[in-house]
């Protein structure tokens, strides 16, 4: 198993054990290690031909099942996480980079 190294606090109970983590993720990086998916997402934002608002709900679409209330895993519900998510393919939506 690879490490994973989050900026969050994490318990590890023991080497056979996946690490627990204590807190939602606090930047984009995190999210990503824990929904690689959201890469996907990201590539998708950065290769629109046109910039419409009309295509933001595509974007919208592809994440949401991944972060926010709609997310299996637990820590990617917290709405922390989901501001997370909105806010970076925001940036890169509108042509700014983060």
């Amino acid at each position: 198993m690879d490490n994973l190294t989050l900026s969050t606090p994490v318990q590890i109970t023991s080497q056979s054990q996946a690490p627990v983590i204590l807190a939602p993720p606090q930047s984009w990086e995190d999210l990503a290690k824990i929904e690689p998916r959201l890469l996907d997402v990201e590539s998708f934002v950065r290769h629109l031909p046109k910039r419409r608002w009309a295509n933001w709900e595509q974007v919208k679409a592809r994440f949401t099942p991944l972060v926010g209330w709609h997310s299996r895993n637990s820590l990617l519900r917290a709405s922390s996480a989901y501001h997370l998510a909105y806010d970076h393919l925001l940036a890169i939506f509108e042509g700014g980079e983060r």
